[in-house]
């Protein structure tokens, strides 16, 4: 799936199903307690050798991730891409004061 595709369903299914949680606070929240669960799922399959803890569930707790990523995105305007231009340029300065 790209993003334009990915961005489409998401309108849709924030306008359907969640209308009431589309401030920014909550999403700030929110993107914060599903970034705690993949850390959570990483302790369990990597760190206990929990069997049960599948590669799929860390794409699934990613994509939770990505989902309040977009959202807050969306909340400021933004796309995808012009967060991704802005942290190139920011990694592109960090380089040349490394480098």
């Amino acid at each position: 799936m790209d993003y334009d595709s990915y961005a489409a369903k998401y309108e849709r299914f924030v306008e359907e199903k969640c209308r009431a949680f589309v401030d920014f606070p909550y999403t700030v929240v929110a993107l914060n307690e599903e970034a705690g669960e993949v850390a959570g799922w990483y302790k369990k399959a990597v760190l206990r050798g929990d069997e049960n803890f599948t590669e799929r569930g860390l794409q699934r707790e990613m994509g939770d991730v990505l989902f309040y990523l977009v959202k807050m995105a969306h909340l400021k305007g933004w796309t995808l891409e012009d967060i991704m231009q802005e942290n190139m340029l920011k990694l592109e300065k960090r380089g040349e004061r490394i480098g």
